[in-house]
């Protein structure tokens, strides 16, 4: 190994998969559809999620989180395990729907008539 090969520095952790056209052979499932294929990975996907949760938290509530893990009275992987978890209980515990509207509605017409169907979900 060269000496410039060991002072690159690589992130700890999983990596995405990015699925490419010559990854065809490889994942034929990924390809039957008419979409761009998306490559599984919840799990990878669950830590992105938690911590751009934490990034976007507002500075007075990120310090008392990041403090309480410098000094591992609240290790910093207990608590963005407990944010994973929840993140993980989510595609079971909440229903999702896709609502597709058409072109030809304004942004002033769509929320207007998509309104009762949204609420009528969120009512159950």
């Amino acid at each position: 190994m060269s000496q410039s090969d060991q002072d690159v520095k690589q992130p700890a952790g999983a990596k995405p998969m990015f699925i490419d056209p010559h990854h065809r052979a490889n994942y034929p499932d990924l390809f039957r559809g008419t979409r761009k294929p998306l490559a599984p990975g919840l799990e990878c996907m669950t830590s992105r999620i938690a911590e751009n949760f934490h990034s976007e938290l507002p500075m007075v509530s990120r310090r008392p989180v990041e403090a309480l893990g410098v000094t591992s009275l609240v290790p910093l992987e207990d608590h963005f395990g407990q944010k994973a978890a929840v993140v993980r209980r989510w595609p079971e515990e909440v229903s999702c729907s896709l609502l597709r509207l058409p072109a030809s509605w304004s942004t002033d017409q769509a929320p207007d008539i998509v309104v009762d169907p949204v609420r009528s979900k969120l009512d159950g």
